[in-house]
């Protein structure tokens, strides 16, 4: 039986998570972009429209959810999982773009 990738919006994704409310401590956290057809072909799951852009707005409603939660981490998926396009490393696509806001969202948060 043929079976399509499930295709998912990554704004509406991270609405969904942002929504998230918490009554106890828990560890957030945040996804550059997600597409694993490499490994699972037609069961795959894919987030479409992520850039670095969105990633920055997402990762800073994140970045201060966790800070004033007083969380102690907040996971990153993942520095180079390239396999799954959920990579933070420079690309030629992005360049830096991902790592460049990361480091932005830290350096407000420490002003």
């Amino acid at each position: 039986m043929f079976k399509k990738p499930y295709i998912y919006d990554y704004d509406e994704t991270w609405k969904e998570i942002l929504k998230r409310k918490h009554n106890e401590k828990v560890y957030l956290g945040a996804f550059t972009s997600w597409d694993n057809t490499p490994r699972v072909a037609n069961r795959a799951n894919i987030f479409k429209g992520s850039n670095p852009e969105k990633f920055e707005k997402y990762f800073r409603k994140q970045y201060f959810s966790a800070r004033e939660n007083n969380s102690d981490f907040l996971f990153i998926n993942a520095w180079n999982e390239w396999a799954e396009g959920a990579h933070l490393e420079p690309d030629k696509l992005n360049n830096y773009g991902y790592l460049e806001a990361v480091r932005k969202i830290i350096n407000e948060a420490e002003e």
